[in-house]
């Protein structure tokens, strides 16, 4: 993924900050099925961490709803090295369009002895996890042989207004946090008939025609009445 230059919002503006021409790993995502029991139950009882529950909506392509569902995690202190989950509901799955360049041969995590990210990622199927250092490494193979990026204390995506360490941008010192309240709907582009799948991840938009655009709804957990209740 790369920023929007129109539109980066506090996602972009992270990654504008990498070094330009450099390819890292980031973040990664879980994907499941009913994410209800992490966020109520095993993410704040269990691992100690903060939920930040996100459900999204939109159109597919053949002018039906969509909905998915994502789960991020916040107060492991270890930034992409945890995973977000996702649960795709009825939406497409990314893959379904853009190309396959090779299966995924191996996915590293390392943290630090000790830390939950080692509990949270036991069970999961092609994930080894092991001690060190917080770092991402994957290998994959192409039709050049196998490619491998790795990466040390990958920062991951971290939607503001949440976190629970007082020094953490959104805590109030008392243990609560304030979710900094949704934007405005902002367009985004899709995917034209015909067109080259590649277009879809180009980080900029040649088109300007607002007939090209779809309304995605994002409705997140945080309790508006107060600012101290969210997921």
């Amino acid at each position: 993924i790369a920023p929007d230059p129109k539109n980066s919002g506090p996602v972009g503006e992270v990654l504008a900050d990498l070094e330009e021409g450099i390819l890292l790993p980031f973040h990664f995502a879980v994907r499941a099925r009913d994410l209800s029991d992490m966020k109520d139950d095993y993410v704040p009882n269990e691992l100690g961490w903060e939920p930040d529950h996100i459900s999204m909506f939109g159109t597919n392509s053949d002018g039906t709803s969509k909905k998915w569902e994502m789960l991020y995690m916040h107060g492991h202190n270890i930034g992409g090295c945890v995973p977000f989950y996702i649960d795709w509901h009825n939406s497409d799955h990314p893959t379904a369009k853009i190309p396959e360049v090779g299966a995924l041969k191996s996915l590293i995590v390392r943290a630090p002895g000790g830390h939950k990210v080692h509990q949270l990622l036991v069970n999961v199927p092609g994930i080894e996890v092991e001690e060190g250092e917080p770092a991402l490494e994957f290998s994959f193979g192409s039709p050049e042989g196998t490619i491998t990026f790795s990466g040390d204390a990958p920062a991951g995506i971290k939607f503001p207004g949440f976190g629970n360490n007082d020094d953490e941008e959104g805590g109030n010192g008392d243990g609560t946090y304030q979710f900094p309240g949704m934007p405005e709907l902002l367009p985004t582009s899709t995917a034209k008939t015909g067109g080259d799948d590649n277009d879809d991840d180009d980080d900029s938009d040649d088109d300007d025609d607002d007939d090209d655009y779809e309304e995605v709804v994002v409705e997140d957990d945080s309790d508006d009445d107060d600012d101290s209740d969210s997921d």
